[in-house]
């Protein structure tokens, strides 16, 4: 058989199409590892304040990507969406939420974290991934994460509260295991 230009173009691009396909098959999660991955988001919210700032209780959701410190690898580049519930009593304030990030592979990931303010304005505390799909069905491990916000922006408060928005950052690092 004849080899012409475009029939060897053709085979060369069904090889190369091939060879992708079961390099990236062959490019799963290791069963462990560590991490330090950056989340950077904004968020919007809403919070009741009582007794004269004495008593505060909100809500947050953030939209964001993260971004793994060594540029690839885990998590890098995942979307993530955040939702925290908040409260504040006699300026002691504690924060509770849950995260969902997607990877480049649809794969998702979930965690659940609570959090309390430092003196430098970082909030500070732990995490569990609890569960995800596609290669991290199953996955666990305990983590730590700070963050920070700024730019905070409230709105006219209303019956039902004070609407806010603001951007932040943060640091999430630890390790993860598999099934």
């Amino acid at each position: 058989m004849i080899c012409t230009k475009w029939v060897c173009a053709l085979l060369a691009a069904i090889a190369l199409v091939l060879v992708s396909g079961w390099t990236a098959a062959e490019a799963q999660l290791a069963k462990s590892g560590s991490y330090t991955v950056y989340y950077a988001w904004h968020g919007k919210g809403e919070r009741i304040t009582a007794e004269k700032g004495q008593f505060v209780l909100g809500g947050t959701s953030a939209h964001g990507v993260l971004i793994n410190k060594t540029g690839e690898g885990f998590l890098h580049q995942a979307p993530t969406d955040c939702a925290a519930g908040f409260k504040s009593v006699r300026g002691v304030a504690e924060v509770t939420g849950y995260c969902g990030s997607v990877d480049k592979d649809g794969d998702r990931i979930f965690m659940k974290w609570v959090c309390s303010n430092n003196a430098e304005g970082w909030c500070v505390g732990e995490f569990d991934w609890i569960d995800g799909t596609g290669k991290y069905q199953g996955i666990s491990g305990k983590n730590t994460l700070r963050y920070k916000t700024f730019g905070s922006r409230t709105g006219a408060d209303t019956t039902h509260g004070t609407p806010f928005e603001n951007e932040g950052y943060g640091i999430w690092e630890g390790s993860w295991r598999l099934p």
